[in-house]
């Protein structure tokens, strides 16, 4: 695609939702970006044209016969309706790093902020995360989001989640990439459209390539996924199985020549397989978010904790039993305090903001 494209004129911008609204592949999207001389002129064009231009048989036929369901002119009324906005490939404000991948999405259908140039990081990892892996992202999320970085996942439970909750604890700026709409009736999951709207309260923004009211169906979640990859500088990968999304995620950052960041984890633990893969072949260790920063050549400073009261034994014992998520019980074991020692200890950290309780309900060390 060109460094400075073309802008799209006002009335060829209905024909780039229509040509969305057809879900093609990207790269039959790309194709017939490259052989027209606008979407308006190949919304019009024949099967014969179509095929000439790189579709299939079959797909261009599909697309005679969509077209005349389609009214590209209602698409940029809904979009306003619903607060939606459209970001077309040639806009100034389309991500610029995004528009260099080899099948860039041609629109992005966005709730909150875009931007065009930002320093950006992707943190992915499986659904079903364990207690040390949600950890890990939230921590790492929080920490990049404090610095500046904006945090980029795919709103998926488990490390996706974690890492969206963690930038917007911290105040920051995150982007959550969907694979269907992200309109509220079809955001998936449910669970966390409450979540969403956090995202884009603190200044975040909630994107897909697809129109809204499109539901997200397995296959568009693999191409979900090479958006994730080539919208910032690097992905961080916190616990992912060998054969996974985030791998994908993975592969296609080095296909784009982007970094992948790896968290260690436990040999015996299928969730380690996929980031200790990345680290035997060469994937940088992330265990901070200062690890990350530094490898990326960016700027960075601590973000100073608030001090535990020196008087307070307590506090320190419990920090230090904190060495891994544990619960009250415990903890109350390994130190040997009364209960409500620890309940009160733990609340007080909690409230001061060293410690933060899991969904399991254990417990771990923010710093």
């Amino acid at each position: 695609m060109p460094d400075t494209p073309l802008p799209v004129p006002p009335n060829d911008r209905p024909y780039w939702a229509a040509w969305a609204a057809l879900n093609l592949q990207p790269t039959e999207t790309v194709a017939i970006l490259r052989a027209f001389p606008s979407l308006q002129t190949a919304w019009m064009a024949g099967v014969n044209a179509l095929h000439q231009a790189g579709i299939p048989a079959a797909t261009a036929e599909r697309i005679a016969r969509t077209r005349p369901e389609i009214t590209p002119q209602s698409f940029l009324p809904s979009l306003a309706a619903a607060g939606i906005a459209m970001h077309l490939m040639p806009d100034p404000d389309y991500p610029a790093r995004l528009r260099h991948i080899p099948d860039p999405p041609i629109a992005l259908f966005c709730r909150g902020h875009m931007r065009s140039q930002e320093l950006a990081v992707a943190i992915v990892g499986t659904r079903r995360a364990s207690d040390y892996g949600r950890q890990m992202a939230g921590q790492l999320a929080a920490d990049l989001a404090a610095a500046g970085v904006t945090v980029v996942s795919g709103l998926a439970l488990g490390i996706d989640t974690c890492a969206h909750t963690g930038a917007t604890r911290a105040r920051g700026r995150t982007v959550a990439i969907l694979g269907g709409g992200i309109d509220p009736p079809t955001l998936y999951p449910p669970s966390n459209v409450r979540l969403a709207e956090r995202i884009i309260a603190e200044g975040g923004a909630v994107v897909s390539e697809y129109l809204p009211g499109t539901p997200s169906l397995p296959y568009r979640f693999p191409l979900r996924n090479r958006i994730i990859a080539g919208w910032g500088l690097a992905t961080v990968v916190v616990e992912a199985p060998m054969k996974s999304g985030a791998m994908i995620t993975a592969r296609l950052s080095l296909e784009y020549d982007r970094e992948v960041f790896a968290v260690p984890g436990r040999a015996t633990d299928p969730n380690a397989e996929g980031p200790n893969h990345l680290i035997a072949r060469g994937a940088a260790l992330a265990r901070t978010a200062r690890d990350i920063a530094q490898n990326l050549g960016l700027a960075w400073e601590e973000s100073p904790a608030a001090a535990v009261p020196e008087t307070d034994e307590n506090g320190h014992a419990v920090l230090d039993g904190l060495d891994e998520p544990r619960t009250l019980h415990e903890l109350q074991r390994r130190l040997g305090l009364p209960p409500a020692t620890i309940a009160t200890t733990v609340t007080l950290l909690e409230v001061a903001g060293h410690v933060q309780r899991l969904p399991s309900g254990k417990y771990f060390r923010v710093r």
